[in-house]
This record gives C-alpha cells, sequence and structure tokens, in this order.
C-alpha cells in the first residue's frame, strides 16, 4: 500500500524553491531598496508568499509520504479475515440496500482469494486493551477473461461474479473488477478514498492492464472519472453505469 507520489515529491520541491525565492527577494529588497517596501508594499507581499508556499510544500511533501497510517494513526488499512465478512457484508447491506451479493457468495470469493476484501480498521488502545472496529471497506475482484467479456456485455453484473470466475493470487488477472465500498465517518471516508486510489495506482503499476466498476454513488462515480475510467456504453453514463479503463 506504500505507493510514493512522486509527483507530489516534485511540486513540493518547486513550491519549496519558489518560496524560498520570494522570501529572498523580500529580504534584499528591504536592505537595498527600503524606500520601495513603503511605496509598494513589496515586502510583506512577497514575504507572504513566500511563507504560503513554504507551508504548502510542506504539505505536499507530508501527502505524498504517507499512506494510511501516516495520515490517520488509529485507521489502518489490511486484508479482511473470514471473520470480518459479516461485518463488511451488514454495512454494504446498510449502504445498497438488500441487491447485494450474498454473504455466502463473499466468502466463496473470499476462500478463493484472500485478497479480495480490504478493510479499515480503527484501533482504540486502552490500559488493559486493545479494541478493533470495522469503519469501512472496499471489494477489489481479480477475474478471468470469460468473466470479463461477460461483464462487458452485461451478461453478468460485479455481484454474481463466481468464485470460479476469481483468479488465485499467485496468477494475473485478465481484468480486475472494483466492487463495493463503504465507509462511516468523514475520517474513515478519506482513509478509504486514499486506500483506494493508491490500491488503483498500485495495480496499474503492476500487472493488472483491464479495470471495471459500477459506480453507485456519486463520490464513486468522480473517483473513477478522476482515474480516466470510461463508460463502456457510451449511450449509458452516470451512476450504476458500467465504466472500464483499459491500459495499453
Amino acid at each position: 500500500m506504500m505507493v510514493r507520489k512522486w509527483r507530489w515529491h516534485r511540486s513540493a520541491v518547486w513550491m519549496m524553491s519558489a518560496g524560498a525565492g520570494f522570501v529572498t527577494i523580500s529580504s534584499g529588497v528591504s536592505a537595498i531598496r527600503p524606500e520601495w517596501v513603503k511605496q509598494y508594499h513589496l515586502t510583506p507581499v512577497t514575504a507572504g508568499i513566500g511563507v504560503f508556499l513554504m507551508i504548502a510544500a510542506a504539505m505536499a511533501w507530508l501527502f505524498a509520504r504517507a499512506d494510511i497510517p501516516d495520515l490517520f494513526p488509529d485507521i489502518l488499512c489490511e486484508p479482511a479475515t473470514e471473520g470480518d465478512l459479516s461485518a463488511i457484508h451488514a454495512m454494504a447491506a446498510d449502504y445498497f440496500g438488500p441487491e447485494i451479493s450474498p454473504l455466502a457468495l463473499m466468502l466463496t470469493w473470499q476462500r478463493k482469494n484472500h485478497t479480495v476484501f480490504r478493510v479499515l480498521i480503527e484501533k482504540r488502545q486502552s490500559t488493559f486493551a486493545t479494541s478493533r472496529k470495522i469503519v469501512g471497506y472496499y471489494c477489489v475482484l481479480p477475474v478471468r477473461k470469460t468473466a470479463y467479456d461477460r461483464l462487458i456485455s452485461g451478461r453478468m453484473t460485479g455481484s454474481s461474479i463466481a468464485a470460479d470466475d476469481i483468479v488465485l493470487p499467485r496468477y494475473a488477472p485478465y481484468a480486475v473488477y472494483l466492487g463495493g465500498m463503504a465507509a462511516t465517518g468523514f475520517r474513515a471516508r478519506g482513509g478509504l478514498l486514499m486506500a483506494i486510489r493508491m490500491d488503483i495506482e498500485a495495480s496499474l503499476s503492476g500487472r493488472a492492464k483491464r479495470f471495471l466498476t459500477r459506480p453507485v454513488t456519486a463520490q464513486g462515480l468522480r473517483l473513477v472519472r478522476h482515474h480516466g475510467f470510461t463508460p463502456v456504453d457510451a449511450a449509458t453514463l452516470g451512476i450504476s453505469a458500467l465504466y472500464h479503463r483499459v491500459e495499453a
């Protein structure tokens, strides 16, 4: 899950350099041309811009180096266990209603490939014990070509994918279907979005070259559009439409 965001690193370096430059200019003007300070208010303006850029650079640098545990010390993202699936199913039912995959089917997915479900765990440390609470989850299904073809053609939906359609962890999938995702609370939702983004980036740099998903919320739709997903059917757009992304 530790995906370094080199673009943020580069932006941080540029902003820090520019900020230092503005502060240097401000100091130089004050020393060489003090009359300009009163006439044009250059020192407050340039110094303010410089300080702002340096603060923004520090924040960008922290974000570039952060993963879920760095930004949310008590919320961790980890593979789900079989014992977590009942809580995941209950959360999915609360968010999406009864038209979700049956718990028995979810269990067959998990037993076929233990990386299918990821959970966000809120851990609280007390004097005598550590509590563990599931505050979010998401589903990533690595599927075979036959399943991909049925999904693309509309002959199958994500909730009806069978265990036989899923590849084992040691094999490269033909495609990845991004399934349900949900979280409770502002911090958990922020952690969930970050985890999914890093997972997509890691998959893009790895073996997966085809992605499918069916966003069912406005936030999910924004997420897939942000990552370059396009509708499978140009005539069917928006929430609940099937979106895909294919890498060369």
